[in-house]
């Protein structure tokens, strides 16, 4: 693996982690887990991460799954590591995730995730916004009681498959 190889695969592990990562936080409960994931939520969603690629995240009405990586001739090419979990009632290492039942009163569902190699358990804030006439997925992470990182989500279209990213 060439230095510019590492240098980028470092680089796309480090916005990864900060854009999935915070730090333990109270979630959802199990008696709050929903059964499926809301239509609205649903999509395939990718932020720009600069030269070393995207990260792409894919719910669907039972699966969250996140990567990072780049298009190249229409294909995602996974740049790290790839982390499918299953909806369920408990969040399970590496396995489920679970989702609030209802958005809160400011309209965000509360997504909890659990990975190993990350910083443990992750809870994220996700709604469905409108930006300038532009549909995007809005995801909050909270990393301590004072910040917050706002990551906003673009959905996956056919001219983004067909831009050679990399």
């Amino acid at each position: 693996m060439t230095r510019l190889h590492k240098q980028l695969l470092h680089a796309g592990l480090a916005l990864m982690t900060v854009a999935t990562v915070g730090a333990a936080i109270p979630g959802a409960t199990a008696n709050a887990a929903t059964r499926t994931v809301p239509q609205s939520l649903r999509n395939t969603w990718f932020a720009w991460g600069g030269e070393a690629g995207a990260h792409k995240i894919k719910i669907t009405a039972k699966t969250y799954t996140n990567t990072f990586g780049w298009y190249r001739h229409g294909k995602w090419i996974v740049n790290g590591t790839k982390y499918t979990l299953k909806l369920g009632k408990k969040v399970k290492k590496n396995k489920t995730f679970t989702l609030s039942k209802r958005a809160d009163k400011n309209g965000y569902r509360t997504l909890t995730t659990n990975l190993s190699d990350q910083m443990g358990k992750t809870v994220m804030k996700v709604k469905r916004v409108k930006v300038h006439n532009k549909t995007k997925l809005k995801m909050v992470v909270k990393f301590s009681e004072n910040s917050k990182a706002t990551n906003m989500f673009f959905p996956v279209t056919k001219k983004i498959i067909n831009t050679d990213m990399n």
